[in-house]
């Protein structure tokens, strides 16, 4: 969250931030949001994220995670997939970025553990991996296959 505000809505009001991080199509109740993040701050007007004070850039997390109520979470590295080799079935291997080259059948393992942003797909039985659709991490897997994993690998 802290990050969050400092970089993607250090240039925002309390307003902006909320019309982007908590929407009405959402179901958030923006009015409400809104006014909840101005009385426990203080800040009245439309002054920038970067412009508050410690205090109120303090008491605008802590705002919001009162709001949006928190839980510590768990943070799964994702790792992407660099290149691909393909034999006369198709994608046989994946050379994930700090694992090395892994087979399809441990490819698809990761993938359904979370660690892999490739989504495990079926057809008539068999299964497969794409890239998650607008991956930040991964391009299309077509776009990564290489001829000779030992030379290039």
């Amino acid at each position: 969250m802290l990050d969050c505000l400092r970089t993607t809505y250090i240039n925002s009001s309390l307003d902006d931030l909320v019309e982007d991080y908590a929407p009405a199509k959402d179901g958030n109740n923006v009015k409400k949001y809104r006014k909840f993040l101005h009385d426990e701050t203080g800040v009245t007007d439309n002054k920038k994220v970067k412009d508050f004070t410690p205090s109120e850039f303090d008491k605008l997390w802590r705002a919001i995670e009162k709001i949006e109520g928190y839980e510590e979470g768990i943070i799964i590295e994702v790792f992407p997939v660099t290149q691909v080799h393909k034999n006369k079935n198709g994608i046989c291997d994946y050379n994930i970025k700090n694992i090395g080259w892994v087979s399809k059948a441990e490819c698809l393992k990761l993938a359904k553990q979370g660690k892999l942003d490739l989504v495990v797909c079926s057809h008539l039985g068999n299964e497969y991996l794409r890239t998650r659709e607008k991956s930040t991490v991964n391009d299309s897997l077509n776009n990564l296959v290489i001829k000779d994993k030992k030379k290039e690998g």
